[in-house]
């Protein structure tokens, strides 16, 4: 393998060499704010054992709305670690419903409600606008009310489906949010299912689990689905689930298995999955046995665990940052891989010598870039434009992050 040699940058062009010193410095900067991947208790939250709550983060702060058949909403300030209670959302009490965010606008819904209109399983659809911190209600999804179902944001549209109602369901529904309609699209191609996980990344949205251990991908613009790799460990329902940085997470939730269908699991498992890789790999589990439907919320590169209903008395709140990290500029030196050639046009190779388990590519904000594609040690780069990058690679027990330069 070829390896820059000293004194290689006095020779690089201008403009080169000074993104390279740009990209290398925001990386350090970048590294050094990150923290180590263990769990942070937090305080406790005023609510210990709520199911089912939805939870969102706007404007820095987290909050949990209803869950356990409830209508009450919490805010969580990180920088006191303090919990408010503002005005209910409405006065429909709710539980086993579901949302997801876009941006600082949050969607959420379904599951049963009582105590206003209409009581029992639930089509209908709310916003919750973070800024303002207040609520709208939305269409009622024409399909049929449901517990449980999944449902995810994805380019200025929502999409609902599966669930139960009397059965689990396998239909598939789009929200459109600019004209308050909703459509029906392709049927789940898996068998029908309640409480599934479910995240979007990039352009496609993944949806498995939920007492099964099979995964797919569907293709909006395609209006298509297609089956992933298998979850490994337990088959389960009713955790945890984001993206985050182009990768998907899955967190907690109880098992089907003792012949129970939520039996609570040893440890509250932590997966993370790979899209160019195809690939599920395994993190630090949080502190105790697993929970059933535990909130949750990302503040800048942290997920927050709060409440759910617990099998052993451990129900505080923790934290866990998403980005891994170094910790010192030598950590940097002495965690660079030997790549070939660098700079590169549009192909670059890695060590042939090492199984290589996640790659992923930064820009020199931190932003992760798409389009990377990985062929064994062929990495295909073409989708960049030319610049300085940070490739962040992992070999299954440590993380390696170096400058590349695309020319």
């Amino acid at each position: 393998m070829k390896v820059i040699p000293k004194g290689y940058l006095h020779h690089m062009k201008p403009s080169y060499q000074t993104i390279f010193g740009i990209a290398l410095a925001l990386f350090l900067s970048f590294s050094q704010n990150s923290n180590a991947q263990e769990w942070e208790q937090l305080s406790p939250s005023p609510f210990p054992g709520r199911h089912h709550g939805i939870g969102f983060s706007a404007g820095g702060y987290g909050y949990v709305i209803s869950g356990s058949v409830s209508n009450d909403v919490w805010k969580y300030d990180p920088v006191n670690d303090t919990w408010q209670q503002l005005a209910d959302y409405s006065d429909l009490q709710r539980g086993f419903g579901i949302g997801d965010m876009d941006g600082d606008i949050g969607y959420f819904g379904f599951g049963q409600t009582f105590g206003g209109s209409f009581n029992g399983n639930t089509n209908d659809l709310w916003r919750f606008d973070g800024p303002t911190e207040s609520f709208e209600q939305l269409s009622d999804c024409p399909c049929a009310p449901r517990t449980h179902p999944a449902l995810v944001y994805y380019n200025d549209k929502l999409y609902m489906g599966l669930g139960s109602n009397n059965g689990n369901l396998g239909d598939w529904w789009e929200y459109d949010i600019p004209t308050d309609t909703w459509t029906e699209k392709s049927t789940f191609i898996g068998p029908n299912r309640h409480h599934p996980y479910q995240f979007v990344i990039d352009d496609y949205i993944y949806v498995g689990s939920g007492h099964f251990s099979d995964w797919y991908r569907y293709d909006p613009a395609a209006d298509a689905w297609s089956q992933i790799a298998d979850h490994p460990s337990y088959i389960r329902v009713a955790g945890a689930q984001f993206a985050y940085n182009g990768k998907g997470y899955t967190l907690s939730g109880v098992a089907d298995y003792n012949n129970s269908d939520h039996e609570p699991m040893p440890t509250g498992e932590f997966w993370e999955y790979d899209p160019l890789l195809d690939q599920w790999s395994e993190l630090t589990p949080h502190p105790g046995m697993s929970r059933w439907a535990p909130a949750y919320f990302i503040i800048d590169g942290w997920v927050y665990l709060v409440a759910g209903e617990t099998y052993d008395g451990e129900s505080a709140t923790y934290r866990y940052q998403l980005d891994p990290g170094v910790t010192s500029i030598e950590e940097v030196q002495e965690n660079k891989i030997e790549l070939y050639p660098m700079p590169f046009e549009d192909v670059f190779f890695l060590p042939q010598d090492i199984k290589w388990k996640s790659i992923r590519v930064f820009d020199v904000s931190g932003a992760q870039m798409s389009g990377i594609e990985v062929n064994g040690r062929t990495v295909n780069a073409s989708s960049l434009a030319k610049g300085a990058y940070i490739l962040e690679i992992n070999d299954g027990q440590q993380f390696y992050r170096q400058s590349i330069i695309k020319h």
